[in-house]
């Protein structure tokens, strides 16, 4: 569900901060492509930290935080590629994931509650212990 800090993936960068900087560095480098444009603007890039869903065709109107920059960078690198649509999301999913492991858990948390009640207990006996 989360990749593990260091593992590969099959595009080159892994999951670690150095990985993190390299699609950074795979924004800043490309622009959108009109061949492939029109997909990567469909693409969800949505954050737990920031109200962006998007990319942005005028890019001046995304997002600047790095988690953004990074997706961004991943899109970008993998549409121009050759990776097909639904392959890019599911890579961006696992970047959110590796990005943001607490929120994902949550996530899956939540999602598996509504079928299992003692889960659902579960999770709200952690949310009245509070956060300490």
């Amino acid at each position: 569900m989360i990749p593990a800090e260091g593992s590969r993936t099959t595009y080159g960068p892994p999951f670690s901060s150095e990985g993190f900087e390299i699609l950074r560095e795979w924004n800043e480098g490309t622009r959108p492509d009109p061949e492939w444009a029109d997909d990567y603007i469909r693409l969800d890039i949505r954050l737990p930290c920031c109200e962006a869903i998007h990319p942005n065709r005028d890019e001046t109107q995304n997002c600047g935080c790095g988690h953004h920059q990074a997706l961004y960078g991943l899109a970008k690198g993998l549409l121009r590629s050759g990776f097909p649509v639904p392959k890019t999301q599911v890579e961006i999913g696992r970047w959110r994931a590796f990005l943001f492991p607490r929120e994902t858990l949550q996530a899956e948390m939540e999602r598996r509650a509504v079928e299992d009640p003692a889960l659902r207990q579960a999770l709200d006996e952690l949310r009245q212990q509070g956060v300490c």
